[in-house]
């Protein structure tokens, strides 16, 4: 939260505060003060903390732990001795140059990362007692709940927050316009810095919301802090995922260590403890250390065998209500309300919690109590028998749902969490589908899919009909949230089961076709199709509907991505009819894209892209971003495949634009597959490879997801000879056979071919050619083009085909190879120029084999140059060697951009945001020789200002790492 100024009754309470402590400088120092003056700056009853003051015997040993320095210290939650924060200095140093980098306009993002009770929240505390004054603070955290609450951290801030903010906060609806307002806010504020603590337990919601800012952290600018359980499991997947999002240069990581044997030493100090002991009890866990020494001695002197003991040992020593209060507080993770704590302690008031709070059990943060720390609630919940927990629990829901906002999501997901540990079925079917529900329209469909697993072990309990909606539900959230596996087929089955009990037909049909969506993702294509034709039967037997026009455009789009493109073009174009006639936008907008894909790739580009475009329009016009993703990738990626390359480079850079800026990571990084094919096809292999392994490095990700790259980097190792992946060709041949799709297939058949012409083996060239066609994988015009070329070179003759070939291999299987040559030299395929160049016969040969020899040793093929000269010794053929050309003309050929030595400096200087007066001062030229640079490299990359080379600088960080460092003559 913002911290507010002092009121006037606060600093008069506090120069009292201050005469007090003054007067006993000989035990404390300035810097405990300020912790002191913190503590009561929080407090909800100073003139008592006051009037106790602080412990007489001043000289005592550290066994003072309920009143002393030690427990002073451990109120706070700062794990301090004397002036500073114990062995955190670093970590603090950190932070405030992190803070100096924002004054001077720079944002960041700092990930605080350690264990439980390692200190995080600690050292946040420390920070901010420094610093609010100077800046806008918006804090919040997320809890330990059986279902994290949407966007809880917000809800949190929403004390600080701007009223349009909050009016989307309100509405889930509107969730999805936080990524527009919240920086438009951030831009508002003075030093802006905002804290999300345990990330670990965040929802989807907030994660997408923390990688959208992170992502413009230093542009907003903003400097987030997160903390982050590097020992919680729950949610380290959707956590590692944002936090690999982020520019490395605007990301620093600060990992908390257990304390040292010194420090260990200097809290214990005079107390009497050995510290051995203490260190063979925590591990140096600062948290437990703390906790161990606040509890003292133990009856014998002994110190207690776990922290956990030390916990139970302090709340033995509380009254009977104190203990009420504890008990009652350690069912709600996050903290309470007094108003609710008070209710559920029937027989304690507000004292109790005051007590609680000065022996430094429990922390005040604005209206909110709750543990000093979630170790010492879980270890205080142990206490509590199960009757009483469940108690507690039906008692807290009948709470909060008769409180004013008892209906709003934050608070439905309080109280399911509550039904669920108390076990209270008929509260759980009651009220997670309504929750659920209200997560899905905000987005956050993984929230969703949480909430209704949790009714799933009572669906037995349930009517079939509410019973059959769950499944339904639950595996349809699932599948949004991209969690699909068997638990998801399964609950399709079981509502196919009760639905077709109940007579439903029309949903019996409705779960098919969704049923036969998930084993395709799955990789099942057989029984994906058997299913998709069986629900297809069942849904043209109901009325007219949303679910039979889904059957036709999912029907198309797998006819599309096998090939079949007639039965593509025929399913889909019922699909666009009956989408119209029931106004359907989401089908009209997959069935258009389905439709113009197979036109495309079935000779009618022009038609076929027409569609796509409209499809995209649509798709942008009612903000369906993920089918704008389809779109473009479709657009690029049949670019390709038709040899437009120019159209293709437009429609990948458009879309990896598009995919970043709306978080669509799994599109985003296919796409940037498909453009490390485009960078291979145009000859830039460096960079071809460098983007193809950073996509393939990506944890975590399906199979159609990593061949493209794959592919493509299996293939480059066949041309250079470098070793660029583990895989070999088999590998990857046999993972794109389990797709069964020929888009898949037919490109690593043709690298195959590709291997043997180079190897000299031409006899399976051949059958590889032969096997290809046989098996139906070279439908697409341009895998059958290369096929055919491929069976040409290796001197075997090319049998028309029915519907053609493109020109260029058309040309060069009837002997045209010059005007083959010429055809792929217009396209940008600089390979295919040089290998129809090797195919010329005659007079000109010795002269064509030179030209496809320069060509080759200019992108690198080094695989083919050896296999041409090899060629030319067997035909007793002269072949000059071309001569390299030297200096930076040199390097700039080397490039896979094109630029020299100077322009490398140049795109270094310009992803850094530096004006051309910055780099002109850096490199001591005029600011207009850099502006003729600049313009040079814009030139290059095909872009038309500063932020669009930092977008491709951002996708591509290896181009700021290329050595061009030219061939030797």
């Amino acid at each position: 939260m913002r911290r507010k100024s002092r009121s006037n009754t606060d600093n008069a309470v506090m120069k009292d505060v201050r005469a007090k402590f003054f007067s006993r400088t000989a035990q404390f120092s300035l810097y405990s003060y300020l912790i002191f003056a913190y503590q009561f700056k929080h407090s909800l009853r100073y003139e008592r903390a006051i009037a106790e003051g602080f412990p007489e015997k001043r000289n005592a040993p550290s066994k003072m732990s309920a009143t002393g320095m030690a427990e002073t210290v451990i109120r706070n939650g700062l794990i301090s001795k004397g002036s500073q924060l114990l062995e955190r200095e670093a970590a603090l140093e950190a932070l405030k140059a992190s803070l100096d980098r924002l004054a001077d306009g720079i944002g960041s993002v700092i990930v605080v990362s350690g264990e439980a009770g390692i200190g995080k929240t600690a050292l946040i505390r420390s920070f901010l007692s420094d610093i609010e004054a100077r800046t806008d603070i918006l804090q919040g955290g997320c809890e330990d709940l059986s279902m994290p609450r949407l966007l809880g951290p917000l809800f949190d801030m929403a004390e600080v927050l701007d009223p349009e903010i909050l009016d989307i906060l309100a509405d889930e609806k509107h969730h999805n316009q936080l990524l527009t307002a919240f920086p438009i806010m951030l831009r508002t504020r003075t030093l802006p810095v905002m804290i999300v603590e345990d990330i670990h337990w965040a929802d989807d919601a907030t994660l997408d919301l923390l990688k959208f800012l992170g992502r413009r952290a230093k542009d907003l600018p903003v400097l987030i802090i997160l903390t982050h359980r590097d020992d919680e499991p729950g949610n380290a997947f959707s956590v590692g995922r944002v936090l690999g999002s982020f520019n490395p240069k605007d990301l620093s990581r600060i990992t908390l260590s257990p304390f040292s044997r010194g420090a260990i030493a200097t809290l214990a100090k005079d107390s009497g403890h050995n510290v051995s002991e203490i260190l063979a009890i925590t591990a140096g866990n600062p948290f437990f250390v703390t906790e161990i020494l606040a509890n003292g001695e133990n009856g014998n002197g002994a110190l207690p065998l776990s922290v956990r003991d030390a916990v139970w040992s302090r709340i033995e020593r509380c009254s009977a209500h104190e203990r009420s209060v504890l008990e009652v507080l350690s069912i709600l993770p996050g903290g309470s309300t007094r108003d609710l704590l008070m209710h559920l302690c029937a027989q304690s008031g507000g004292d109790e919690v005051d007590r609680l709070i000065e022996k430094g059990m429990l922390v005040a943060d604005g209206h909110i109590v709750r543990f000093r720390h979630e170790l010492a609630r879980q270890a205080t919940l142990e206490l509590v028998q199960s009757g009483k927990r469940k108690a507690l629990h039906l008692a807290a829901a009948d709470w909060l749902a008769q409180s004013p906002k008892g209906d709003e999501l934050p608070v439905l997901v309080q109280r399911i969490h509550h039904a669920n540990a108390a076990e209270d079925s008929a509260a759980i079917a009651k009220l997670t589908p309504i929750a659920a529900s209200r997560a899905a329209a905000a987005g956050a469909h993984r929230q969703a899919a949480h909430l209704l697993a949790l009714a799933l072990p009572y669906a037995s309990e349930m009517p079939d009909e509410e019973a059959a909606q769950l499944f339904e539900s639950w595996s349809h959230e699932s599948g949004l949230a991209e969690q699909i596996d068997e638990s998801a087929l399964e609950a399709r089955r079981n509502a196919i089961k009760l639905w077709s009990a109940l007579g439903r037909t029309d949903k019996v049909g409705h779960n098919l076709l969704w049923l036969s969506r998930y084993l395709w993702y799955l990789g099942q294509g057989d029984e994906s199709e058997a299913i998709g034709a069986q629900a297809l039967e069942v849904l043209e037997s109901c009325e007219l509907g949303a679910s039979l026009a889904w059957s036709y455009s999912f029907r198309s789009q797998v006819a599309m991505l096998n090939d079949r493109f007639v039965e593509s073009i025929e399913s889909g174009e019922k699909a666009i009819e009956l989408a119209k006639q029931l106004g359907e936008h989401e089908v009209l907008i997959h069935a258009l894209n389905s439709v113009g894909s197979s036109m495309m790739l079935s000779g009618q580009v022009d038609r076929g892209r027409a569609l796509l475009l409209e499809s995209l329009d649509l798709a942008d016009r009612d903000g369906e971003h993920i089918h704008a993703a389809r779109a473009y990738t479709n657009l690029a990626e049949n670019s390709l495949a038709v040899g437009d390359l120019k159209s293709a480079y437009g429609f990948l850079e458009q879309g990896i634009v598009f995919d970043t800026e709306h978080e669509l990571d799994s599109w985003l990084h296919y796409l940037r597959g498909c453009k490390a094919r485009y960078l291979m096809m145009v000859g830039s292999f460096d960079e071809a490879t460098a983007l193809a392994r950073d996509v393939f490095s990506l944890p975590n990700q399906t199979l159609v997801m990593r061949l493209p790259s794959l592919t493509v980097l299996v293939h480059l190792g066949v041309r250079t000879g470098a070793h660029v992946s583990d895989e070999s060709l088999e590998s990857v041949h046999a993972h794109a056979l389990g797709t069964k799709e020929p888009q898949r297939i037919a490109p690593i058949r043709i690298a195959m071919c590709e291997a043997m012409w180079l190897s000299g083996d031409y006899e399976a060239v051949r059958q590889i050619v032969d096997e290809t066609f046989a098996a139906g994988y070279a439908v697409q015009k341009w895998h059958a083009g290369e096929l055919c070329s491929w069976a040409h070179r290796a001197g075997f003759p090319v049998s028309p085909l029915p519907n053609g070939i493109p020109e260029p291999m058309s040309l060069e299987c009837s002997g045209s190879a010059e005007l083959a040559a010429e055809c792929f030299a217009n396209i940008g395929l600089p390979f295919e120029q040089a290998l129809a160049l090797s195919g010329v016969q005659g007079e000109n040969r010795g002269q064509a084999l030179s030209r496809a020899i320069s060509i080759l040793e200019s992108i690198n093929a080094t695989q083919a140059v050896d296999r041409i000269r090899l060629i030319a010794d067997l035909e007793n053929l002269a072949i000059p060697t071309p001569k390299r050309k030297r200096g930076q003309y040199n390097a700039a050929r080397a490039h896979p951009l094109g630029l020299t030595q100077k322009e490398q400096k140049i795109l270094q200087f310009l992803s850094e945001g530096a004006s051309n007066a910055m780099i002109a001062a850096q490199l001591s030229r005029s600011v207009r020789t850099i502006e003729h640079h600049v313009s040079s490299v814009l030139s290059k990359l095909n872009v038309g200002s500063r932020s669009e080379v930092a977008s491709i600088v951002s996708q591509n960080p290896n181009l700021l790492n290329y050595r061009q460092t030219p061939p030797a003559a």
